[in-house]
């Protein structure tokens, strides 16, 4: 099977700490830019000019930076000015300007890792080496460390991130713009501080300066951030459209180059939680009537918090699933309860150990990929898991191996696994649709509604390009039962929801809501069951959605989990993936 290659663009992080500057009618959000600001102050009323110092709520003469982000200002975190130059702590450019700014606390360095290599920047030191290996001496240390704070140099920063990052005085403030989306002022005009001519004047504007379009108030007047950082509003009329303008610098090429499969992707996970489990893989996978292309075993997992991988791999599967043209991603989970992620992925060391490991499996076993499930991911150790996607992704990407990365449909609770920078590093998403109703779930409900799953790819679509995301589908649904006021779910295969409605005599009826049929009886003892049916038509409607999400384009489509479906779901996946007739 032929590979190609594409080139992705480096995308983002979204910001996300928020306290809001000034008044809430000054809440709206900032699209487009970040501001780090060197002065703060208060607000006044009337058709009068508010002084700098007044609207950034700090003097001019204050050498700690005030950050400000999406609208909003961090008042726990502040930058520095030290001999005439501009330090931005590190975890604010991290959380806000750009993510791959990775503080590794073992060896207490800055690591930046983009598609080519991996920077090292130690605190203090002028002299580092690239991401493609050459040796540099800054003038300036790039890092250092004060009252233990680690500050990365703006000028330095400016030289890795598309967009602008410029210094402005009286208050001095640094200012980051990205220039998403900016409008051209027509006419001489100034900007206030509320939507309206008596408000009070924050800065005036020529013709021809560019702004950054935030939102358009009722009223006649335009919310904006202009170049030298003020947030506020400007008459309507005084601007030309607004237009998409990222700022993206020609000299920074350090993309990722992904791996793209060679048509539409047909994944199957396969439990294997034993040595014995390995047996049935041929056979599960002949059953599949060629409607397969990629196996995903579930092989390795983390063992402990020293690095060790556990192992169930067999070779001569590998070889099996080949002959019969199916590739093989063996799955990476986290399910061992009683390891320290954080202890775990935060060492360099313990990365490269796995990494080491994994890669060496996937060369010396022939696989054509790895798939990594990591799904007990907190905040506090998101960075390191981000950094371990990165640093796993150039080996891989060496030995011509793909990445898929399995995330949780986007939630707020969840925004922290970032696929967007997943993306930016792995060759395929893998978003799980399913279990939107659980087991501990407070009321009965599907597994998987068309309402979800449409909801969840274009959700993910926001972030990530529809032909990087796989659609991850249940082959299983849940037994609801009701009775004396609690609810309990059990987890059935298709298979066995096929003899529930048998052995109850239910008669299915169709659920608009869910997209699905459903059914619902009591048994003797007055218990009520409800179960909303998962099937070969569920998932032909659910591959239409994904090619809708993908403009009519690929669909790319995983299973939880082969062995648990009815044999003529297969009929569907190829006709709907492989123009395959009966």
């Amino acid at each position: 099977m032929s590979d190609r290659y594409r080139t992705g663009r480096r995308r983002r992080k979204n910001n996300k700490k928020k306290i809001i500057i000034g008044t809430s009618v000054a809440a709206a959000a900032v699209v487009a830019g970040v501001a780090v600001f060197f002065a703060f102050g208060n607000n006044g009323g009337g058709n009068t000019r508010m002084s700098p110092e007044k609207y950034f709520k700090q003097s001019a003469g204050d050498t700690e930076a005030i950050l400000v982000s999406d609208g909003t200002v961090d008042e726990s975190t502040k930058g520095l000015k030290k001999d005439g130059t501009v330090y931005i702590p590190q975890s604010y450019v991290s959380d806000y300007i750009d993510t791959r700014f990775y503080y590794d606390s073992e060896s207490a360095a800055i690591l930046y890792t983009d598609g080519v290599g991996t920077m090292t920047l130690a605190p203090g030191k002028t002299d580092y080496t690239t991401t493609t290996g050459e040796t540099k001496t800054a003038e300036n240390a790039p890092i250092i460390e004060e009252n233990g704070t680690i500050y990365i140099d703006m000028a330095f920063i400016d030289s890795y991130v598309d967009g602008t990052l410029e210094v402005y005085e009286n208050p001095n403030r640094v200012v980051y713009l990205k220039g998403e989306t900016s409008s051209e002022v027509k006419a001489n005009d100034v900007v206030r501080y509320y939507a309206g001519p008596k408000s009070d004047i924050l800065t005036d504007v020529v013709a021809g300066d560019k702004v950054v379009w935030l939102e358009e108030e009722e009223g006649g007047y335009t919310k904006v951030q202009t170049k030298d950082g003020f947030q506020g509003y400007i008459k309507s009329s005084s601007l030309s459209a607004s237009k998409n303008e990222p700022v993206e610098k020609a000299d920074i090429e350090r993309a990722c180059r992904h791996k793209q499969f060679n048509g539409n992707i047909s994944l199957g996970f396969l439990q294997v939680t034993n040595d014995a489990a390995n047996n049935n893989v041929e056979g599960i996978i002949k059953e599949t009537a060629g409607a397969v292309n990629v196996a995903a075993p579930t092989w390795y997992a983390y063992a402990d918090s020293k690095g060790t991988i556990s192992d169930l791999s067999y070779e001569a599967i590998v070889s099996q699933l080949h002959e019969s043209g199916v590739q093989v991603w063996p799955v990476v989970n986290d399910f061992k309860y009683d390891v320290d992620i954080e202890q775990l992925l935060s060492s360099k060391r313990l990365r490269q150990r796995m990494i080491k490991r994994l890669v060496s499996d996937a060369v010396d076993m022939n696989y054509d990929g790895i798939n990594i499930d990591f799904e007990k991911i907190t905040s506090s150790s998101s960075d390191d898991y981000l950094q371990f996607i990165r640093e796993l992704s150039l080996e891989l990407r060496k030995n011509d191996k793909y990445l898929s990365v399995d995330v949780y449909p986007i939630e707020v609770y969840n925004a922290f696994y970032n696929p967007e920078e997943i993306a930016n590093y792995a060759d395929y998403v893998i978003v799980m649709n399913y279990d939107e109703h659980y087991s501990g779930s407070e009321k009965a409900g599907p597994v998987s509604s068309m309402s979800y799953v449409e909801r969840n790819l274009k959700r993910l679509s926001e972030y990530v390009p529809s032909e990087q995301i796989i659609n991850a589908l249940p082959f299983y649904t849940r037994l609801w039962k009701e009775s004396n006021g609690e609810l309990s779910a059990d987890s059935i295969s298709m298979v066995e929801s096929q003899a529930v409605i048998t052995e109850s005599g239910a008669t299915p009826t169709y659920d608009d809501d869910a997209g699905s049929n459903y059914i619902e009886y009591k048994d003797s003892a007055g218990a009520t069951f409800k179960m909303w049916i998962e099937d070969k038509d569920t998932l032909g409607k659910k591959i239409d959605l994904t090619k809708e999400n993908n403009n009519g384009g690929s669909a790319n489509v995983a299973y939880w989990r082969l062995g648990l479906e009815n044999e003529d779901v297969w009929q569907i996946v190829n006709e709907k993936l492989f123009s395959r007739g009966n």
